[in-house]
């Protein structure tokens, strides 16, 4: 609208503010609607340069971002990042192409990326965030690890999950789900190895009617 402020244009949008450990901090708007015909270089954040610090933007350094679900670069972060979301939000952390976690919270709440492998967050406001279109296992991450890793698994209906792990000898040495109820979607569950030894492990993902296997190496 003409004569519009820029806050009140992002009145509507959601508010996310980001910090690092450094103190730095990064706002972002998520989930609105810009008048027609705005440029594509407004609402940019300034080019950043090795060693100037931390900033988080959207595509094309945008840090305003219309769709419900975007994905967001990290630069110059010192971990952990804190992330506080006006209203409900899921957070999926990338380090290079995989998901290392999920995290979720409410509106007002504050969420913490610990993994200094993170480069780019994915967000998703309220229920934005895609249903799996089939039964899915993850490679874990990371891999190999010592001594914690984080498995990820959909569903793309809600159902029951059975999730054990495996030494080479077939023989079980863990399970960290027993038919547990899991709604649809995407969910992590961290394995602890400390008290195992060095190797290859498999780790079996079973619902009614499906089953997947994967390896991953422990390595201390």
């Amino acid at each position: 609208a003409k004569g519009a402020t820029a806050s009140s244009l992002l009145a509507a949008f959601g508010r996310i503010e980001l910090a690092d450990a450094s103190g730095s901090h990064s706002t972002l708007w998520l989930n609105g609607r810009l008048p027609e015909n705005t440029p594509s270089m407004a609402y940019t954040v300034p080019p950043t340069s090795p060693g100037s610090g931390f900033a988080a933007s959207f595509a094309g350094g945008r840090y305003v971002s219309e769709s419900a679900r975007a994905e967001v670069t990290l630069s110059g972060a010192s971990f952990p990042v804190t992330i506080t979301p006006s209203t409900a939000m899921t957070v999926e952390v990338l380090a290079g192409d995989q998901v290392a976690s999920v995290l979720s919270a409410p509106a007002g709440a504050t969420l913490e990326v610990a993994d200094a492998q993170a480069t780019r967050l994915r967000l998703s406001t309220g229920g934005a965030a895609e249903l799996p279109a089939e039964f899915s296992l993850e490679q874990n991450y990371p891999n190999p690890f010592n001594p914690v890793t984080t498995i990820r698994f959909g569903l793309p209906e809600a159902t029951g999950v059975t999730l054990e792990i495996f030494d080479m000898l077939g023989r079980r040495v863990a399970q960290l789900a027993s038919s547990e109820p899991f709604a649809a979607g995407w969910h992590t569950v961290n394995f602890d190895a400390r008290h195992h030894t060095s190797g290859q492990y498999f780790y079996r993902i079973r619902t009614e009617g499906h089953a997947i296997t994967k390896r991953m190496v422990l390595l201390k």
